[in-house]
């Protein structure tokens, strides 16, 4: 049992480092499209473009793979305690989880939250006048498969049917 436990673990925890690290290059190279995307804008503004539209599916798109991977963590850290305990119980030991299994990674894995924190703050500062809880609410939307959330799909569909028509 605790050394197949061990092994699960492991895999998980491994998976957690690996997602961090493809997390984290993601969201390093959304900073550099926008970067690349404010040099080459020529009113030194964002206008409304397709390449605009892009970035910020990028940021929700990342903003929800952090949200999933910080539960992710949080899940695993939780489930294996209360297994532990479960264990504990029936077996009438007195066996504290955190001595058996090293949990502490998915205990204090911090880099989600860091990486959800800065994007916020790059978001609410780039495309919502440095207001946070705007940029938080479009963050957290929810997305169509299009990419785009149901507002702006609303709307390009009315202007596509608009110009299809005339």
């Amino acid at each position: 049992f605790w050394r197949e436990l061990e092994m699960q673990v492991a895999k998980a925890q491994e998976f957690q480092v690996d997602q961090e690290h493809i997390l984290s290059d993601d969201f390093e190279l959304l900073k550099t499209r926008l970067a690349r995307y404010k040099r080459q804008s020529t009113r030194g503004v964002f206008d409304e473009d397709h390449r605009v539209m892009d970035i910020q599916a990028g940021f929700i798109y990342c903003y929800r793979a952090a949200v999933m991977l910080r539960n992710f963590a949080s899940l695993n850290y939780t489930c294996i305690r209360k297994l532990l305990l479960s264990y504990n119980e029936i077996n009438e030991a007195k066996i504290h989880p955190e001595a058996i299994l090293p949990l502490t990674y998915f205990k204090l894995s911090m880099k989600p939250t860091e990486i959800m924190t800065e994007m916020v703050d790059l978001y609410a500062s780039e495309f919502e006048h440095g207001d946070r809880d705007d940029a938080v609410a479009v963050l957290q939307t929810k997305m169509t498969p299009t990419g785009l959330d149901s507002y702006t799909s609303f709307w390009l569909g009315v202007k596509t049917t608009v110009a299809v028509f005339l």
